[in-house]
């Protein structure tokens, strides 16, 4: 929308037909990849442009990693031998973690995030 007047807010913008067929400010065509899992992938992390706005990609793994360390520290537990719970509370604190980080560095933006263990 580069010599719009429309400002536009994305997360509405995307049912907003007008915005996708008239001016094409908007695409529908979703991005789509693929990656092949390794043993190094442990976690997938979702976020909100709230917390990729002052966090890196390198910064977000970092708090997840350290945190995850803590957690498994604090449970007296091996990785392999986590229970479901366990591992819901694990990215429960990875989340809740970011979303502070995020709120600290002073993000203005929608502060979003869910953490799920692969592993």
């Amino acid at each position: 929308c580069k010599n719009s007047p429309i400002r536009l807010a994305v997360s509405r913008a995307i049912g907003d037909a007008p915005l996708k067929a008239d001016i094409k400010c908007v695409s529908n065509n979703p991005d789509v990849s693929s990656y092949k899992l390794t043993a190094l992938d442990e976690f997938l992390v979702f976020c909100t442009d709230g917390v990729w706005d002052v966090l890196s990609d390198l910064a977000v793994s970092k708090i997840v990693s350290d945190i995850k360390v803590a957690e498994l520290k604090r449970l007296g537990i091996p990785q392999d031998q986590l229970d479901e719970e366990s591992r819901e509370a694990i990215c429960r604190a990875c989340a809740q973690k970011l979303v502070e980080s995020s709120s600290e560095k002073g993000s203005t933006d929608n502060i979003t995030a869910v953490v799920a263990m692969l592993q």
